[in-house]
């Protein structure tokens, strides 16, 4: 892309940003047969995403400067099957730094290191990592390792490691870990590859843990954050693999929004929460996302078990199910309801907007962001939020909103200027909220609401 073209396009980006602007649609041509939880992985060369025991692949092509193409709003998908639905549901992906090389996670145990086909829709295993018939509920890497984490049953919950350097040539690269909430009947037996002639990693070592794990990753080589149910909802674990004892704890990090702010004690920190979400904001700033609500940045650094960073919409206080960022100074969440998405900036925290996608009710259960788009993981599709999006022409009305020219909206929470098949294939709603601020005005109207079409009015 020439220079000036990619500067307008970043240009556009920060107005939507500012703005609060952009256009939504899914970017599948319909939704998904079955309900499921979705995982999703963003690179410039390809969008994974599992559903069920399928994965969805769109390759995004190699385009030349002079190169002539016909633009589509439908993405090309080759799915591929992995096995049987529900049993065998992906559960983590974790991309390797090859364009078609992922180890994924499922269901019932598996954890395998798949080359992916890209001209049809097959793959070949490489390497299977022998694992319990337990679902998989975290997988985070380095250079040199894996770790897994799963739960044999509702009392027993394991953390396995494995060594990938022993067959591996330096090309895999760090992963990105993701929540997932999902519940299976426990299953004991030992899990045996179906081929014998695939290649069989045997876990380093095996240590069980006390409370049930949801998240796990390497904020470096030597670290690991392993987030699960509260007393211990946060801890960073010291690893260690030529050790005695690999693994060992070496603090405990809480979130206290009322302490921060000096308006309670440490009595009142909430008895039962749990970490959904973990995300690697720089390489010594740890994002939390919480059961109960704010999600916490933590600088490692520091000796305080506190966050030092608290964001939490004033108006929502459910779960923190996905992290993202937006490689800069933005952080969003994917919230437990509404298909709602909350944005915050990092040097504005208590001023923050949110996003309604659609008519989904259910959670964001993955969520992916760049400078110029958002893309948001629910239990029928994946939206896709293009904040580059050229804008019509605004007006001011008289009824205090902002609309496309000739538009008339009837009071409905729609984009300005798009056609009636537009608004039911896709569409959102905005709201602004101010941290601790009064929430209503004197006349009884809410403040900070908004929506695709206007702003807010304080």
């Amino acid at each position: 892309m020439p220079v000036r073209q990619r500067a307008m396009f970043s240009r556009r980006a920060d107005i939507g940003w500012e703005n609060h602007t952009f256009k939504s649609h899914s970017i599948f041509g319909s939704r998904w047969h079955r309900k499921c939880l979705p995982r999703l992985e963003i690179d410039k060369e390809f969008i994974a995403v599992g559903v069920g025991a399928d994965m969805y692949i769109h390759w995004i092509k190699n385009v030349g400067m002079f190169d002539k193409t016909q633009p589509s709003r439908e993405l090309q998908w080759t799915v591929y099957n992995l096995g049987r639905h529900g049993a065998q549901d992906v559960t983590e992906i974790i991309p390797l730094g090859v364009k078609n090389e992922f180890i994924v996670g499922q269901a019932n145990g598996s954890i395998r290191h798949l080359l992916f086909s890209l001209d049809d829709a097959t793959y070949s295993v490489k390497r299977v990592f022998q694992h319990p018939r337990a679902i998989i509920r975290s997988l985070s890497t380095t250079k040199d390792y894996l770790v897994a984490l799963a739960s044999t049953s509702s009392n027993a919950h394991l953390i396995s490691f494995y060594s990938l350097a022993q067959k591996e040539d330096g090309s895999i690269s760090d992963g990105e870990v993701s929540p997932i909430h999902m519940e299976s009947s426990p299953r004991t037996e030992s899990w045996i590859p179906t081929r014998p002639t695939q290649d069989v990693v045997h876990p380093d070592f095996t240590t069980d843990y006390p409370t049930r794990p949801w998240q796990a990753l390497f904020v470096s080589p030597t670290q690991l954050a392993l987030g699960s149910t509260s007393p211990d909802a946060l801890s960073i674990q010291d690893f260690h693999p030529e050790s005695a004892h690999p693994l060992t704890r070496s603090r405990q990090l809480f979130s206290h929004p009322a302490r921060i702010a000096n308006l309670v004690d440490q009595a009142n920190e909430p008895s039962k929460t749990a970490i959904y979400a973990m995300l690697q904001y720089s390489p010594h700033m740890l994002l939390s996302g919480w059961y109960h609500g704010p999600a916490n940045l933590h600088d490692l650094r520091s000796s305080s078990e506190y966050p030092a960073l608290q964001m939490d919409d004033p108006l929502d206080d459910g779960a923190a199910y996905s992290l993202a960022t937006d490689g800069c100074h933005r952080i969003l969440v994917g919230g437990a309801n509404h298909g709602l998405i909350k944005i915050f900036d990092v040097r504005m925290p208590r001023e923050g907007w949110s996003i309604y996608l659609g008519r989904e009710r259910c959670p964001i259960y993955d969520l992916k962001a760049e400078h110029s788009r958002i893309f948001a993981a629910t239990e029928g599709t994946v939206w896709e939020c293009d904040l580059s999006w050229k804008h019509k022409p605004r007006r001011f009305d008289s009824d205090w909103s902002w609309r496309a020219p000739g538009r008339n909206s009837h009071g409905r929470w729609t984009w300005g200027g798009r056609s009636p098949e537009e608004e039911r294939s896709g569409g959102a709603q905005v709201r602004l909220h101010y941290g601790a601020q009064k929430l209503y005005r004197e006349d009884g109207s809410e403040i900070g609401k908004a929506t695709t079409r206007g702003v807010a009015l304080s």
